[in-house]
């Protein structure tokens, strides 16, 4: 269960030294997503969104979150570098991994035997030295892999408020692992991305 410090009025921002931000979602989500992310301007590290969608859906959305942020966005593709100030969608039915190399961070698309071993979201808890992994309304999907690349760290995990979101499964699911400490109302996590704005924070999940 989620316990809210309703008097818990502060000025939340992203760390300083987040290197990536990862967005998961889907049913309810993808106009929050887009308000969130066209606040960040400018855009100082790459954003990553796995949107739970069909694979028909993807080209669409990459096509509106473009338009309604601002910033340049593109569908992953088998490998592709992460590069500060573009964001890159998961294709809608795809996996894969994150990695770190000379070059910087990269996406590698799994294939499906891939999938049941590897999951991108929990793979950035290892491939970037500071990510900021924001759950928002959607359907829930597996957190093992989550929860073991979690072990021994203090990674963090945003969500949304379960009982502002269209489906709350995702927020839940994150809850029911113990590793979320932090949840926002949909102006809360706005206002995370603007520091300027005044927004409500409320801590300590249960």
């Amino acid at each position: 269960s989620v316990t809210a410090n309703a008097d818990d009025a502060t000025k939340p921002s992203l760390p300083p030294e987040t290197d990536l931000l990862v967005v998961a979602g889907g049913s309810g989500s993808p106009n929050l997503i887009g308000e969130l992310l066209k606040t960040l301007k400018p855009l100082a590290f790459p954003v990553v969104i796995v949107q739970t969608m069909p694979p028909s859906f993807t080209a669409p959305f990459v096509e509106f979150i473009g338009r309604k942020t601002g910033h340049p966005t593109v569908e992953a593709t088998a490998t592709c570098s992460l590069e500060s100030g573009n964001i890159t969608v998961m294709p809608g039915g795809r996996e894969g991994t994150m990695s770190q190399d000379a070059t910087g961070l990269r996406l590698n698309l799994g294939s499906a035997a891939a999938n049941r071993v590897c999951d991108v979201i929990a793979s950035a808890l290892t491939a970037a030295k500071a990510p900021v992994l924001l759950f928002l309304s959607g359907e829930g999907r597996p957190l093992n892999h989550l929860v073991t690349a979690a072990a021994g760290k203090t990674p963090a995990i945003w969500i949304q408020k379960p009982g502002t979101c269209f489906n709350d499964a995702l927020p839940r699911s994150v809850i029911a692992t113990g590793l979320a400490k932090t949840v926002f109302d949909p102006s809360g996590l706005v206002a995370a991305a603007q520091p300027s704005m005044q927004g409500t924070m409320e801590r300590n999940v249960a």
